[in-house]
């Protein structure tokens, strides 16, 4: 630190006072600039963990989605196959029967 000509009191009528409360203006600065760096590494930090929250609360979404997106697919394929059964047993039910099939037209 390099020495401030008012706090040697050369060539300055300065008390002893106004030199103690120079020095603390000095120290104020730089506990300011450290108070800076602290704060914008504390919001750094918390910016980070936001940004950390926001991409886990995304999967979480995009799994919860994909889930049920199976889940329909699932119940899908079975009401279609519940269909085609019945479908089939319809079909059975008025196909003609095989005499009925060689009786002749009149």
């Amino acid at each position: 630190m390099v020495a401030d000509p008012r706090m040697t009191g050369k060539g300055t009528d300065m008390s002893e006072h106004q030199a103690n409360e120079t020095v603390t203006e000095n120290t104020g600065t730089e506990r300011e600039a450290v108070s800076s760096d602290e704060t914008r590494t504390k919001s750094r930090e918390a910016t980070e963990r936001v940004l950390d929250s926001a991409l886990m609360l995304g999967r979480l979404w995009a799994r919860h989605g994909l889930t049920l997106g199976k889940l329909a697919l699932e119940t899908s394929a079975t009401t279609l196959k519940s269909t085609a059964e019945l479908l089939s047993a319809v079909s059975e039910a008025v196909a003609p029967e095989p005499s009925e099939t060689q009786k002749p037209v009149t």
